[in-house]
């Protein structure tokens, strides 16, 4: 069955707008698009909209004039072996110690784990976060925590009316401290350290969506706690549960 008859309208305009305005990977649109979907089905949408024409021709990447670290992509080229192409390859300057023709496997830059030479360990530059290239995120709030935000709010069908900018903006504003305890929360600094992640948010009143207004950030332990408590219903519980331990 091909994606023409799997998936409907909107849904092939979902993945269209996260690749063409929100700039997402292939990997990306599959974890944040809200439904399931293959790498093929994604192609093939693009495709059918004449999008993604370079990956016909061959050139998967297109990273001329984009710099990693010290690395700035001056072409790029594919290997060739028995007179067949291969993998392709970026040439770059190293603006580090000028050398002009260093070439990279491309999804190195991508990750952050090749930004020069080798020219200069010590100056090492790692760009991860918000400093990658690839980064889906907004500042410390990363896409992937916030895709899972969308999903489990989506899943419990509520409605998500707020950006990831709002969100993050909020947490600033809270000088990035649960907005009931006081405790300070944080996000963590890479997926792989998910649960290093104590920022969690909860909906003020538990009858309406994550909408604004009605948001705030709370330790992950305090919301597990609220669950679908009404906001002065659980202050009233931890008052009462407090006053009894004095006795």
């Amino acid at each position: 069955m091909g994606a023409k008859e799997k998936f409907t309208t909107e849904q092939k305009q979902i993945v269209i707008n996260l690749y063409t305005i929100n700039k997402y990977s292939v990997n990306n649109i599959i974890n944040n698009c809200g439904f399931k979907i293959s790498k093929k089905n994604i192609y093939y949408i693009l495709n059918k909209n004449n999008i993604l024409l370079e990956r016909k021709k061959g050139t998967k990447y297109n990273l001329i004039g984009k710099t990693f670290g010290y690395l700035k992509v001056l072409k790029m080229a594919q290997t060739e072996k028995s007179g067949k192409l291969h993998q392709w390859r970026a040439i770059c300057e190293c603006t580090n110690c000028g050398n002009l023709w260093f070439d990279v496997n491309p999804q190195s830059l991508l990750r952050g784990s090749t930004t020069s030479c080798g020219c200069s360990k010590d100056r090492y530059i790692k760009t991860t976060g918000k400093l990658n290239s690839q980064y889906t995120g907004y500042e410390e709030l990363n896409g992937k925590y916030w895709g899972i935000i969308k999903k489990r709010a989506e899943k419990r069908g509520y409605t998500i009316g707020i950006t990831i900018e709002y969100a993050w903006n909020l947490y600033v504003k809270q000088n990035h401290k649960c907005a009931l305890s006081g405790l300070p929360i944080k996000f963590a600094i890479s997926n792989k350290k998910s649960s290093e992640t104590t920022a969690s948010l909860d909906r003020i009143n538990s009858n309406i969506g994550y909408v604004e207004g009605n948001v705030q950030w709370v330790h992950k332990h305090v919301n597990i706690m609220k669950n679908i408590f009404d906001q002065n219903y659980f202050i009233s519980l931890c008052e009462l549960i407090y006053k009894n331990q004095q006795t």
